[in-house]
């Protein structure tokens, strides 16, 4: 065990002290040992706030339980183990914004909590594999100054399930759960599995208005994005769900947002040929100029998939043909319509073929635990 004299641990720089934290975890690891964690505290209370954080980010990424993490807790921020002794000091606020406790199966959501109430600015929290729950995410969520924006479970939620169609979201909302108190009151409607999908997403994905109406009153962000920043907006846009565009429009979201292709809704709904969405993305002030990572605007992807109307809508909606710069992009020798790689999968041509067989289905859970590459 590292044992460490005060004069030295005085004179130790913050580098060095996060150096000993690093190697301190990986050979003991935080479990419920007072003495390792007792060592890790007294070496984080010599650090300067901002080392302090930096030490605590690398540490919660290692094994911890649930014991271990309310010892380190207690330990940095009241210099004390014993939670019911009074504290010595005042308790301190980390400046903390992404906690990773991915892996630490003992973790639990008291301890998370524990932590949360001492680093109010976190926005992004990563509990895949951990003890805690769905039905505790809601309550962890807003420990926190804000809602956290991205928190991620790794699991596909009860949540997810009952807006992923209109029947299972009537029966949902028609057996209270949806309530406060009910099942699912519990679960945080930002809470994300592993590929980011949340339930807006879900909901957006397969048309479902009412679920989606829901989930953006009870406070769901309406630009949230999976793991290809692909939005609920862009998810609607791509299979011409025009009454679930039309509600995230009305909540906010951003009409000219783009995927990790550089393609955004407008781009998607001209190229699956959805005219009604497009007046409503044009109506929002959707940007007609944008051009993907080959090049491509609106206006290549109507006229690559033959939709003329949709083309000429977006010409006299000032859409152009032409980069602003007046400068040619390099293509390969490939015409520019022929160079679009379906910018709506991500993961593979192959993938984005069978996505667009299932276009217009309203689709179960199975279809949805798979991220939809497109829109999806």
């Amino acid at each position: 065990m590292l044992t460490v004299a005060t004069s030295l641990e005085d004179a130790l720089p913050d580098h060095l002290i996060i150096e000993i934290l690093s190697r301190l975890v990986e050979t003991v690891g935080l479990r419920t040992s007072v003495a390792a964690v007792r060592s890790v505290s007294r070496l984080l209370r010599k650090c300067a706030n901002a080392a302090l954080e930096q030490s605590l980010g690398a540490i919660t990424s290692r094994n911890f339980d649930a014991a271990g993490l309310c010892n380190l807790v207690r330990c940095v921020l009241y210099d004390r183990m014993d939670p019911s002794l009074s504290a010595c000091n005042s308790p301190r606020f980390l400046s903390l914004r992404s906690v990773v406790l991915t892996g630490c199966k003992g973790v639990d959501a008291e301890s998370v909590g524990l932590l949360l109430a001492h680093a109010p600015d976190v926005d992004s929290l990563q509990l895949e594999g951990t003890a805690v729950r769905a039905e505790e995410t809601r309550a962890l969520a807003h420990v926190t100054r804000t809602p956290i924006a991205t928190f991620k479970l790794g699991s596909w939620t009860a949540l997810h399930e009952a807006v992923s169609s209109t029947r299972r979201f009537a029966d949902a909302a028609e057996s209270g759960a949806l309530a406060p108190g009910g099942a699912l009151s519990g679960i945080y409607v930002d809470v994300c599995n592993e590929r980011g999908l949340t339930p807006l997403l879900v909901a957006a994905y397969n048309g479902v208005t009412d679920a989606a109406e829901w989930l953006l009153v009870n406070g769901a962000c309406p630009d949230a994005a999976d793991c290809y920043r692909v939005s609920a907006l862009m998810k609607a846009a791509y299979f011409g769900h025009a009454s679930t565009v039309r509600a995230l429009l009305a909540h906010g979201a951003n009409s000219s947002r783009v995927d990790c292709f550089g393609a955004g809704a407008l781009a998607k709904a001209a190229y699956r040929g959805h005219t009604a969405v497009v007046r409503l993305l044009l109506a929002a002030g959707a940007r007609t100029d944008g051009e993907d990572l080959y090049g491509n605007r609106p206006l290549h992807s109507a006229v690559a998939s033959g939709h003329r109307n949709i083309a000429m809508l977006l010409l006299k909606s000032g859409g152009s043909a032409s980069p602003t710069d007046g400068t040619q992009h390099a293509t390969a020798g490939a015409p520019r319509a022929q160079r679009r790689s379906d910018v709506h999968t991500p993961v593979g041509a192959a993938s984005g073929r069978a996505t667009r067989q299932r276009s217009g289905a309203v689709g179960g859970a199975r279809e949805l635990r798979v991220p939809l590459a497109l829109g999806s």
